[in-house]
C-alpha cells in the first residue's frame, strides 16, 4: 500500500460510553464512512485485573492503525 492511498481517518472524543463508531456519529453519516473512524468514548476509567488497577481510555476503532510493508 502507498502512503498515497491512505484514506483521512477521524478520531473524535465524545465522552457518552457507547462503543460505536456510527451511533451519535456526531458530523453528517456520509462523512468518514468505509472504515475511516474513531470514537473515543471514555476517559479516565479504572478497570482492575489479576490484582492490578489502571485508568485508562475507551475506544472504539474502524480504520487502519498501522502500515506493514
Amino acid at each position: 500500500m502507498d502512503r498515497r492511498d491512505l484514506p483521512e481517518i477521524l478520531w473524535y472524543a465524545r465522552y457518552d460510553d457507547v462503543y460505536s463508531t456510527t451511533k451519535g456519529f456526531p458530523y453528517a453519516s456520509t462523512l468518514y464512512t468505509g472504515h475511516r473512524r474513531g470514537h473515543q468514548y471514555a476517559v479516565n476509567k479504572k478497570v482492575t485485573h489479576t490484582g492490578g488497577t489502571l485508568t485508562i481510555d475507551r475506544n472504539a476503532w474502524d480504520a487502519p492503525v498501522a502500515i506493514v510493508s
